[in-house]
């Protein structure tokens, strides 16, 4: 930040800002109009310094809705860093429909009264295996296996609790989310292991074994085959 505003020191614009908190710690409009700031949406700035980043914009989107709003959907993937398509709308969930904004480049959903909310990065977002049903609305199959392997390589779940959430939820999209999870491995390394993995089988081969070690005789791994 310039030092033309040394009398704002303690506001951080390094982090997504609203224009009118800005405005009330001393930075003037002019300024924020000016080439030291960056809008990500109608209403909220950040430093021009600061990169765009997906997690940059979800925590933007979120300022501009009520407290108990979250990231959901491919937003909360990317918060987790689990591998879905890119998709350029930031995805916040609402629980009630007055508490939706409508800016360009954000897409809201209002949440059912038992939608769970956990924190991840400092910022509110779908629990693994509801994300994997709010995914089940917006991707292919393929796509949802992929997410579903990753979800389970980064430790946040399993393929029997993504499979059981699926079956129990009763939420829009819960069927589809089960039937994909019955594809969901455990011990995949990446999206491209899941994306060929997925192509023999929906070719009608059989399903290649994930991660299949040969052991020497003492135990020890001589061997892992990311498919066989």
């Amino acid at each position: 930040m310039s030092s033309a505003q040394p009398q704002i020191a303690d506001f951080d614009v390094l982090c997504p800002f609203r224009y009118a908190d800005a405005v009330a710690a001393g930075i003037s409009p002019s300024s924020l109009r000016g080439s030291n700031f960056r809008r990500i949406f109608r209403g909220v700035r950040v430093h021009s310094s600061v990169p765009d980043h997906r997690l940059i914009r979800v925590r933007a989107a979120l300022l501009l809705h009520p407290p108990g709003a979250f990231a959901s959907h491919t937003s909360a993937a990317h918060v987790y860093g689990a591998a879905v398509p890119w998709l350029p709308d930031v995805h916040v969930s609402v629980l009630a429909a007055r508490d939706r904004r409508r800016r360009p480049g954000i897409s809201n959903h209002v949440a059912r009264p038992d939608a769970a909310v956990t924190v991840v990065k400092g910022v509110r977002v779908s629990p693994p295996d509801q994300l994997f049903v709010e995914l089940a609305g917006l991707l292919h199959l393929v796509d949802l296996v992929v997410a579903g392997d990753d979800l389970v390589r980064l430790k946040l779940t399993t393929p029997a609790q993504l499979h059981h959430f699926g079956v129990t939820s009763g939420r829009a999209g819960a069927g589809v989310a089960a039937r994909a999870a019955a594809w969901v491995r455990d011990g995949v390394d990446s999206p491209m292991e899941t994306r060929l993995r997925m192509l023999l089988v929906l070719a009608g081969r059989p399903e290649p074994e994930v991660n299949h070690k040969i052991l020497w005789e003492d135990g020890r791994v001589r061997c892992r085959f990311d498919l066989s």
